[in-house]
């Protein structure tokens, strides 16, 4: 077998400009996107981690288990 020189580190954010990493934060990538690209989403576009409920998502995302819903 080949061995492998590269070792898999997660997801990342990288700009094309300077191909730097300026977050691996994998956990949270989805959130941040979410919350701080809100201003870019299509109008109409459903809010994916309302205010409201915020409390109860990050509680069931770090508890591992899947919802109700499935």
């Amino acid at each position: 077998p080949q061995k492998r020189s590269a070792i898999c580190q997660g997801a990342r954010i990288l700009p094309f400009t300077t191909g730097k990493v300026v977050n691996n934060d994998y956990n949270w990538l989805t959130t941040y996107f979410e919350v701080n690209f809100r201003p870019w989403h299509k109008k109409g576009a459903p809010e994916l981690y309302p205010v409201e409920l915020r409390e109860e998502i990050d509680k069931m995302n770090r508890s591992g288990k899947p919802s109700a819903a499935g």
